[in-house]
């Protein structure tokens, strides 16, 4: 009986806690549902309430409440970030009138915690300028949190008052912070760059790095002189940014420099010279670029090949030279920089034009790019060209240009739901249907090795059959 009392007490236990666990799911799942109505109800009584603000351009409205701070605050921040001139003034007037602006203020000053690096993000969001001093105290603070929010949120104020709280605070930046830092001083400085050039001499090489990657965003004609005077810096990332800022400032009076600088020892300091060249855009750097094409280093080659593209008088000799060198990475950077520059597009518009000088022009770029095993474009066009006639010249021109070792390619084209009727036809007769696959490598590898095999077996039986000696394992 005592066993038996046991089993039924358990029972009675296991049934009250299934019951109890039923119970808080369904009044969780209640309450949920309850605040979540709530929350938008709220949300559209607010959304209402700055409507008609904003309609009735009203003055003194109070807030509702202060439980709908966060909700009209969240409001009025998508707003103001698709907003335009005088509308977004309006909003942070409000903004200011409910007091939300005073309270993000005050949250600034709080000494411990997270809430001062949201606030300054909120009033950087609205636009709120006279907060960007408060805003600056913040990178002091021990917290690496909020000192990174300070700095994006100094960031987005752009405040050149502040230019020199940013710099004092830089030898205290660790890495994580270096872009942070560098994207605040050029927008703090973006119509003032002169203000940085004085830390270009900081014994600090972090510092000096720093600086001349706010500059290389900013640097404007007017600074050329002065930032020439750092391309020599023993640091290779400051020589890098300068070339940077060189080709920001686009003055040709930097184009000798820029030269020298493309012959650097360091491939990031030449990778940001020769991508400076090709935003000068001058023809006296064609030289220096064509030298570059051939740099040891891959990365300054595909540089070289882009910034080419914008000098070359004729494109396709330019690519036609990168791909006999059998560089893929400059070919593929001189191709994807035509493909921007709306020369590829021409060129495949223009196969069929009724100008004869400038149909052989683009039909001979149209076989260098399948020389060079770039067909992007190509099979776009094939898909997606509305001209039957383009379309048809195009598949001639895979039928006599188009390697058969791609052919799988075509097969991937071919089940593209985008083609014509007509269009997967003709395709389909040059390229393999998709249950067709071509012998893999291994498979080629087997077969050859099976062959050899073979081969050899009848030439030993022929040798032996010969000498009359016996082949094959004997006991």
């Amino acid at each position: 009986m005592a066993r038996g009392g046991v089993t039924v007490e358990l029972l009675f236990f296991l049934a009250f806690l299934n019951l109890a666990l039923i119970l808080i799911a369904f009044t969780r799942r209640l309450l949920k549902n309850w605040y979540f109505a709530l929350k938008d109800r709220r949300r559209l009584f607010v959304t209402s309430y700055i409507e008609k603000a904003l309609t009735e351009h009203t003055r003194g409205v109070p807030l509702p409440a202060p439980r709908f701070f966060s909700l009209v605050e969240e409001d009025l921040v998508q707003r103001i970030s698709q907003a335009q001139e005088p509308k977004a003034e309006r909003l942070r007037g409000l903004y200011r009138e409910w007091g939300l602006a005073a309270r993000r203020q005050k949250e600034l000053q709080r000494p411990f915690g997270y809430l001062p690096g949201e606030a300054a993000i909120a009033l950087a969001r609205m636009g709120i300028l006279e907060s960007a001093p408060a805003i600056a105290r913040l990178l002091k603070k021990r917290n690496p949190q909020v000192r990174l929010a300070a700095l994006r949120a100094l960031e987005m104020l752009g405040v050149p008052e502040v230019a020199d709280a940013l710099l004092a605070v830089l030898p205290d930046v660790k890495d994580t912070a270096r872009l942070l830092a560098a994207a605040a001083l050029s927008s703090c400085c973006g119509n003032h760059p002169e203000l940085l050039l004085p830390y270009l001499t900081h014994e600090d090489d972090q510092i000096r790095a720093i600086v001349a990657g706010a500059i290389s965003e900013v640097a404007t004609p007017a600074v050329v002189t002065r930032i020439q005077q750092h391309a020599g810096d023993p640091n290779p990332e400051v020589r890098a940014r300068i070339a940077e800022a060189l080709g920001t400032a686009a003055d040709l009076q930097a184009l000798s420099l820029l030269k020298e600088m493309a012959k650097d020892q360091v491939w990031s300091v030449r990778i940001e010279a020769v991508t400076a060249l090709g935003r000068l855009g001058d023809d006296d750097a064609l030289e220096t670029l064509s030298a570059a094409v051939h740099d040891p280093n891959w990365r300054v080659r595909r540089a070289a090949a882009a910034a080419l593209s914008n000098l070359a008088p004729e494109p396709l000799g330019t690519l036609t030279a990168l791909r006999r060198t059998g560089d893929r990475y400059a070919t593929q950077a001189m191709v994807a920089e035509l493909e921007r520059q709306g020369v590829t597009w021409d060129a495949i518009n223009g196969l069929n034009s009724p100008e004869p000088d400038f149909r052989s022009r683009s039909q001979l770029l149209v076989q260098e790019l399948l020389h060079a095993r770039a067909y992007g474009a190509v099979f776009y066009a094939i898909e997606m060209h509305p001209s039957d006639n383009l379309r048809r010249t195009l598949i001639e021109m895979l039928q006599l240009y188009f390697p058969r070792e791609d052919q799988p390619k075509l097969a991937r084209l071919l089940e593209s739901r985008y083609l014509e009727p007509d269009t997967r036809r003709s395709l389909g007769k040059i390229a393999p249907s998709p249950d067709e696959k071509l012998p893999s490598k291994f498979g080629l590898l087997l077969a050859g090795l099976g062959i050899g095999a073979i081969v050899t077996l009848l030439l030993a039986f022929k040798v032996g059959a010969e000498t009359g000696e016996p082949v094959g394992p004997t006991s």
